[in-house]
């Protein structure tokens, strides 16, 4: 039976059996063009198996780029037990406005895709997930369309890597144990042969414990055992071992908290390196001591919290170790660092919290995540989070005090105009030794009875050009509907922009099934 906003007009008999609600039918077209193609079509067609099982069909016709297929299939063993599996194939027609300069050219095309989660055995959890694309290209090609997922097409177009993993999980009152197979197929290089794989990692931890309990001594252990592997490269295997001793006191109100971390690292069997063996013995210790207050008055609780925290870890020799990761370099620390919190806590739900610090290192340097700076004196951090009536409001200031220059500061406001309009703006500057980022991004919705609209905008204000547009419409009746989208993505790197637009339409909702087939 065809219907039109709940009213039928076309009546095919059909045979099914059993009934359910779930039937086999065609779901909401998508049609668009792009800066390839000056048409696109795409419309999944949904099949029921049974009542555990059932899969989608989605033809997907390109004017000029070529034609494709996918197929996914879903399946529910029990609760906790499924399997996802998800093909896709393209034939590409080879247009030169794409693969220009490029040395290969694939025509037959494809992507496999394999989600599973199993729940069969006690106290264990067993994943296996794979993503294989038949070329590097894979991504920037297919995903350069409006007949795919548009809400998801940007970070997918710039895909870098795909990750295959096998994942074991036994969680036990004592110890948990973690078996992890993990492949990455690296889709900035030529080829795949330099990537490192981790073939397998095994993370042994010892649950935390009490060593002293009348003096809330604590302690835990854990061991990650990785064996790096490439057919290109450095490769061998590590044993990392981190043994930490936990301590938390409460003295009238002063609160320490001190963990005191022995740690050794193994290398064994390496090749394509200056030794087979090597290791490392460090020692951190961190120190946690706040005193917090509290006041509360009649719509809101206000806590003033100061914390004194320091941090130390012993400077060894590293040169001697393969770089397989950040854990190989672990840099030194001696550092103490202050901060007040202030926090209000409404009775409305909102809220306003500020955090200030500073910090003084006894080394030559200091680190801000990865990234070292050279002097004693940290920045001044200002973080400042509101909730106020319907106001979100974020503040992320980083003021180098040796320059005399703000060096980090991220912003975001969103609020309510007129009832009727949510604006929200964002705001990233980041003014590195070498390289300075600074983005501000534009977003805008609104409703009005069956209209809903958004739209955003992406400008780089560091090179003065616009990174992206987007712009969303949605005019929904209920029993049909139209969204429009439009896309337009800059590439810095390549100075092209690619530009898409999408109509996706689901007007008419009808039931029809073959004989024997679905409605399961």
């Amino acid at each position: 039976m065809f219907h039109f906003c709940y009213v039928p007009f076309l009546y095919i008999p059909y045979f099914a059996y059993p009934t359910s609600k779930r039937k086999s039918g065609i779901l909401p077209i998508t049609i668009g063009q792009d800066i390839y193609n000056s048409y696109t079509f795409k419309i999944p067609i949904y099949w029921v198996i049974n009542r555990t099982s059932d899969a989608t069909f989605t033809l997907d016709y390109r004017e000029k780029q070529g034609k494709g297929l996918s197929v996914e299939y879903r399946k529910k063993f029990s609760k906790y037990t499924d399997i996802k599996l998800y093909t896709y194939y393209f034939k590409d027609n080879l247009i030169n406005e794409i693969w220009t300069g490029r040395k290969e050219k694939y025509s037959d095309r494809w992507l496999l895709k394999l989600d599973t989660h199993l729940e069969r055995f006690k106290d264990t959890k067993v994943f296996l997930y794979l993503e294989i694309p038949s070329d590097k290209y894979f991504y920037e090609d297919i995903y350069a369309s409006s007949t795919v997922d548009i809400l998801n097409f940007v970070q997918n177009r710039y895909r870098s890597f795909t990750k295959s993993q096998f994942i074991s999980l036994t969680d036990k009152d004592d110890f948990s144990l973690e078996v992890n197979f993990e492949y990455l197929y690296d889709l900035t290089t030529i080829d795949n042969k330099s990537t490192l794989q981790r073939l397998p990692e095994i993370r042994f931890y010892w649950k935390e414990k009490p060593l002293i309990e009348k003096l809330n001594l604590y302690y835990d252990f854990l061991s990650v055992n990785t064996n790096f592997y490439r057919e290109e490269g450095v490769s061998g295997i590590r044993s990392d071992n981190t043994f930490r001793l936990i301590s938390s006191l409460n003295f009238n109100g002063i609160i320490n908290f001190l963990e005191i971390s022995p740690r050794t690292t193994f290398y064994t069997g390496l090749k394509n390196f200056s030794s087979k063996n090597a290791n490392r013995n460090l020692i951190s210790i961190k120190d946690r001591l706040s005193m917090p207050f509290y006041k509360n008055f009649n719509t809101f609780t206000h806590s003033i919290i100061p914390v004194i925290k320091f941090s130390y870890v012993n400077k060894v020799n590293q040169e001697n170790l393969p770089i397989f990761d950040k854990e190989d370099r672990v840099e030194a620390l001696k550092d103490i660092d202050f901060y007040l919190y202030n926090i209000l806590s409404f009775n409305s739900q909102d809220y306003f919290r500020w955090e200030i610090g500073t910090g003084y290192t006894f080394l030559e340097n200091f680190y801000i995540g990865d990234n070292p700076f050279y002097g004693h004196n940290k920045p001044i951090t200002n973080n400042l989070i509101l909730k106020i009536k319907g106001v979100l409001a974020e503040n992320n200031i980083l003021f180098d005090r040796y320059k005399k220059q703000i060096t980090r500061s991220i912003s975001s406001l969103s609020l309510n105009i007129f009832n009727k309009l949510r604006y929200s703006i964002n705001h990233s500057y980041d003014k590195g030794e070498n390289i300075t980022q600074n983005q501000l991004v534009h977003t805008v919705s609104t409703s009005y009875k069956w209209f809903r609209l958004s739209g955003s905008i992406v400008q780089n204000l560091e090179e003065g050009y616009t990174q992206q547009r987007r712009a969303t419409v949605i005019f929904d009746r209920k029993c049909w509907s139209l969204t429009i989208n439009y896309i337009e993505d800059y590439n810095r790197q390549t100075d092209k922009t690619f530009k898409t637009i999408t109509a996706t339409i689901n007007i008419l909702r009808f039931r029809y099934a073959l004989p024997f087939i679905g409605n399961n």
